[in-house]
């Protein structure tokens, strides 16, 4: 695949108000299932309280983001799962994350965990810290509204002589 990228850089001289577009013409070519595209990155970490009882549990929470997400991943940060009463044999130790919806700035997620002794009959408690990392969608300012006179004078190439502010 050959790609050719344009990339326009606009200079604004005062005066007589000159407009300055120069055109760059950049080529490169990406080798198949090869990507260049850079996006930033946004990290949130959610503690999510698991409260007292017994067996498997899941519970969803969400995470909001500053700009839209367009994909994410969750890992366990951490977690602390502890029996209500005393202490018992360790059977099963359980910790996991999933992200379940993505939706304009917000990340939905699971967290599912178990602890439990041989006959899976002791209540626990505790936390699980998520950490969410995000690809969000890059702002991009706008330059509409910036107060250019009507005089503008669009020219390609080199800048008009003493217009450079």
């Amino acid at each position: 695949m050959f790609v050719r990228v344009f990339v326009l850089s606009i200079m604004c001289y005062t005066e007589t108000t000159y407009l300055h577009m120069k055109a760059t013409d950049a080529a490169f070519s990406l080798q198949p299932n090869e990507r260049k595209i850079s996006m930033p990155a946004e990290f949130r970490t959610k503690s999510v309280s698991i409260p007292s009882g017994t067996g498997r549990r899941s519970i969803n929470d969400i995470v909001t983001f500053g700009s839209a997400v367009i994909r994410a991943g969750i890992a366990v940060n951490g977690f602390r799962l502890d029996y209500d009463s005393e202490d018992h044999h360790i059977n099963t130790v359980e910790v996991d994350t999933d992200i379940i919806n993505i939706g304009g700035n917000t990340v939905e997620f699971r967290v599912e965990c178990n602890y439990c002794d041989r006959n899976f009959d002791d209540s626990y408690s505790g936390e699980v810290v998520a950490l969410i990392i995000a690809d969000v969608q890059e702002d991009i300012p706008s330059i509409v509204g910036i107060g250019v006179e009507s005089k503008v004078k669009a020219v390609f190439g080199s800048e008009p002589a003493g217009r450079r502010v």
